[in-house]
This record gives C-alpha cells, structure tokens and sequence, in this order.
C-alpha cells in the first residue's frame, strides 16, 4: 500500500514518500503535502515516473518480463515448456496489458485477468497454465533485480480439478484416421500410435535415430534427460519405416496446423476426434489392454514411475473388465429375488 510508503518528521510536518526506481535504488523524495490523501496521490504519481523523480517504474513491463522469461528464464527446459510460455504469454499481454508497470501490477488485476478469461470461456487447466507463467515471469524479474514483489501477493489461490483425458483409438478408428491423411502425414500418425512419443519428441527423429535392422527407434527425450529412451518397432511402424527409407534427415517434417487437422480428419471419418497426446493415450492403452506391466510401458514412454500410466495414459477397455468380471465365483443355487 502507498500509506506503507510514507512518513513524515514531526507531528505537523510534510509527508515524505520513498519508492524503489527501476535500478532498484531507494528513492526518498518530500510530497510538500501535509494531507496524507493528497501526499499517497503524489507518491502513486511519483512512481510512474513523474516529477522527473528517479526512473520510476514504469520503465520495466509485464511484456519485458514474459520476453525475459522466454529469451533467458528458460535455459535447459524443454521446446515444448518455451512453446507453453510464449502462448500463455500471448493472453496475459493481451488482457492484462503489454505496457502494464510490472511494479504496478495488483491482486485485483490479477482477479480480473481470471474473471475475464472464464468470461471468454477458457478452461481452468489454460487459466492455471497462464498464472504459472505469470508467476514464473515475476520470480525471474525479482531474481534479476527488476521487481521487488511478492508474486503470492499479486496472483490469487486458483486451483482447479484436473480431469484426465480418456480418448483413445481403436484399431478401426486409426485405419479410419488413416485413409483420411495426407500421405507425408500417415507416417507421423503411425509413429505417434505405435512409439508413444510425446510431439515434440516425435519431430526430433532423424533417420540416424531409426535401426531398422535391429528394430529400435530412439527418442531424443526433449522434456528431460531422463526421457531418452529406446523404443522396439512395432511390426506395422517397421514396415512403414522401411518403405519411407531415406539416409539422413528428419523422418517427418514438423506439423504446425496438427490439431486443426487432426479434428478436420477425424470428422471426415465419422470418429469423435483426437489429439497428439490421444494418439500417445492409444500406445499406452493398447498395451496395457494386451496386458503389459506398467512399468514397462512407462519406460517406453519416458516416465520414470507408473504413476502417470496408471492415472492419465492407460486405459482398459469394456473387454478387460468383463473379462476381470468373469473370474469372479458363481453360486450353484441363485437366490430367488422379490419382483
């Protein structure tokens, strides 16, 4: 609060105010005001810079902030993690405001962002994606000696439920989605069910990555190092492989417009429509439908525990749990039942 700012020497005396300028220097300077109203006013004025009283701060943005994060805040995380940045980025500057004073930003600004965002019909999972950007944004001003707030004070509690996604493809739902494609797309749809990449993951192999011979692809793991894996070629993946050939290069080209043409796909097949990571879901729950451990399908998809193949990407179909329904014991004489 401005009030937190000021003092004044004497009971009858003048307010001074201090504020810290862009340089993060202590700027002391006298309102000349001895109403503490009008003094709170000068300090507000003060620290935007006016009276030619120190940098002020509006010198240092939410927009220099949110570049700062993406151009340097981001060293040795993943492209896919930088690409999640700079989206959410696009909405905070655009409702919030490019040349928002960084030190000026509220909580109640902050309140107003969410409000308007559910007002625009944004899903809680994309509104706590851009308050995590915000707040990673503000830390990395204050590590840099750009702002000297709390980010707990600015951004509210917001949490929300995450529901996993269940969509997955059957097998006759991918023959469908297939025979919808684009040549040059077929074989980054079947690398995507049959390899369980993540995307980004997925646009990075080169054909030094495939060993047809021996029938293993290797995927670079862009989120961590951790996720560097070998993965085994599934017969179908092989053969496509093998028919697409070629020495050096990426497999496939990168698929910038892949949501939007995956649905439009989708809907020319007559099949509820999917997204990368539903064709990631399908390489997990596939195998998990054939029985495989979860600690290997884990693996192979770049988790070091089952927790995320358990929660998120495994899923049975009806046939597994009639099928664990079935083992139960029967009883050779029913009971009679009331109508």
């Amino acid at each position: 609060m401005a009030s937190d700012r000021l003092f004044r020497v004497g009971k009858r005396g003048v307010w001074y105010g201090w504020f810290y300028d862009e340089q993060m220097n202590r700027v002391r300077f006298s309102t000349r005001c001895k109403n503490k109203r009008a003094a709170e006013a000068v300090l507000a004025k003060a620290e935007q810079g006016a009276f030619g009283i120190g940098a002020g701060l509006r010198g240092y943005t939410l927009s220099d902030a949110l570049e700062s994060l993406v151009a340097t805040g981001c060293l040795g995380r993943s492209a896919a993690t930088v690409r999640m940045y700079e989206e959410k980025s696009g909405h905070l500057l655009r409702v919030l405001g490019a040349n928002q004073p960084l030190g000026m930003l509220k909580r109640d600004s902050v309140a107003g962002y969410i409000q308007a965002r559910q007002g625009e019909g944004a899903a809680a999972s994309t509104i706590y994606k851009e308050l995590v950007t915000l707040r990673r944004a503000l830390r990395h001003a204050r590590d840099n000696g750009k702002y000297r707030g709390d980010p707990g004070n600015v951004i509210p509690a917001f949490r929300f439920r995450y529901i996993p996604r269940e969509r997955w493809l059957t097998k006759a739902e991918l023959d469908a989605l297939f025979s919808e494609l684009l040549p040059k797309r077929q074989l980054w749809l079947l690398i995507a069910v049959f390899a369980g990449p993540r995307r980004s993951e997925l646009e990075n192999i080169l054909w030094e990555d495939v060993d047809l011979a021996g029938g293993w692809v290797l995927l670079r793991g862009t989120n961590t190092q951790r996720a560097r894996r070998r993965v085994p070629l599934a017969p179908a993946l092989l053969a496509a492989l093998a028919a697409a050939k070629q020495e050096s290069g990426p497999v496939v080209e990168k698929w910038v417009s892949v949501l939007r043409d995956l649905r439009a796909a989708c809907k020319r097949a007559g099949i509820a429509p999917v997204t990368p990571n539903d064709l990631r879901r399908t390489f997990a729950s596939w195998l998990k439908q054939a029985g495989q451990d979860s600690l290997v399908v884990a693996r192979m998809m770049g988790h070091s525990s089952t927790q995320m193949i358990e929660r998120v990407y495994g899923h049975l179909s009806s046939k597994e749990y009639k099928a664990a329904v079935a083992v139960l014991p029967g009883m050779e004489a029913p009971p009679a039942t009331a109508a």
